[in-house]
């Protein structure tokens, strides 16, 4: 990996990496953003499961999670939904725009 460093006020180093190091990249973002969702659908399949007050309780155990990140990749997965299967690998928006396309409010609600 070779790095640029450049001055202009504070120090700012840049690494430039090579091309197959950012195709690499590219396609582990995607891997993510259709991990959220496979997140989010196995979550509401958990909480399907679980006994009624007994869903926060898991969470916390299981993931050190509170209800609010576990609503949010829920939301994603709902959203979503009829893209089961879909690869993600060319999406180019950032996994916090699922978050926000998904939300009670989003446009895909």
């Amino acid at each position: 990996m070779r790095h640029e460093r450049t001055t202009a006020g504070p120090v700012i180093v840049r690494y430039v990496v090579a091309g197959a190091g950012r195709s690499a990249i590219r396609d582990l973002v995607g891997t993510a953003r259709t991990c959220i969702i496979e997140i989010g659908r196995e979550l509401i399949a958990a909480k399907a499961q679980v006994a009624h007050g007994e869903w926060l309780p898991w969470l916390r155990d299981e993931f050190e999670w509170g209800e609010t990140t576990a609503r949010k990749y829920m939301q994603v997965a709902e959203a979503f939904k009829s893209a089961l299967g879909v690869d993600f690998a060319g999406l180019t928006i950032d996994a916090s725009a699922l978050y926000a396309l998904s939300a009670p409010d989003g446009p895909l609600r």
